[in-house]
């Protein structure tokens, strides 16, 4: 908790403080993360978004400490929600396309202090319904970006950062590799870039052809 306070002593008072979770089983994490923020920032709303609060919602407003729990993938709800907290509203239209991953701005990733890799997301949700999986909860339309786009956001930010590691953050990466990730692949092995990658979600372990063991 000291270094989290330290950084939070750090961030000027903001209008609204937004905070993601991660997996259900970490929802303490979140409600401690979520008090500290409220002795730093006392009436300051705080919006909770993420997997913890779509899987649990009810829990999540229950015991989280959030003002306002937003379940579900958040682009088109959070500037009203926002709206209504602070009475900020941006000017003119500036919601991405949801049929098009590729219309989402990159993430502030120059914003964190000393970030070891680029996290990166070619993909969203998994047309597979495992039983052991939520994905489908969280994301019930399987949608890939074009593999040219996910080329470029990742020489962006190595030339921004300098970092040479990459974390994929898909559900299901490897699906049809022959046109998405093979082509990302290649495509950054012709313009000489060098990254270590790693698949924090996992891979379907059948779906790793000699092809995609070569990359």
């Amino acid at each position: 908790e000291a270094a989290f306070r330290e950084r939070l002593a750090r961030v000027p008072t903001p209008a609204a403080i937004l905070m993601t979770s991660l997996m259900t089983y970490w929802y303490p994490g979140v409600a401690a993360a979520i008090r500290l923020a409220r002795e730093r920032f006392p009436g300051v709303p705080v919006i909770l978004g993420g997997i913890y609060a779509t899987l649990c919602p009810e829990h999540a407003q229950k015991h989280s400490g959030a003002d306002r729990v937003v379940a579900g993938p958040g682009e088109a709800a959070i500037l009203g929600i926002l709206e209504e907290a602070t009475g900020f509203s941006p000017p003119g239209p500036i919601f991405p396309d949801p049929e098009d991953l590729d219309s989402r701005p990159y993430p502030a990733l120059d914003l964190l202090d000393h970030p070891s890799s680029i996290p990166i997301l070619t993909s969203r949700g998994c047309p597979l319904n495992c039983a052991y999986c939520a994905s489908r909860q969280l994301q019930p339309i399987y949608r890939r970006r074009d593999p040219l786009a996910v080329t470029a956001e990742l020489i962006y930010w190595q030339d921004q950062l300098a970092l040479a590691d990459a974390a994929f953050y898909d559900d299901a990466l490897l699906l049809a590799a022959a046109d998405h990730l093979l082509v990302i692949l290649a495509e950054l092995a012709s313009r000489g870039r060098t990254f270590r990658f790693h698949t924090p979600n996992g891979l379907h372990a059948r779906l790793i052809t000699r092809e995609v063991a070569r990359g």
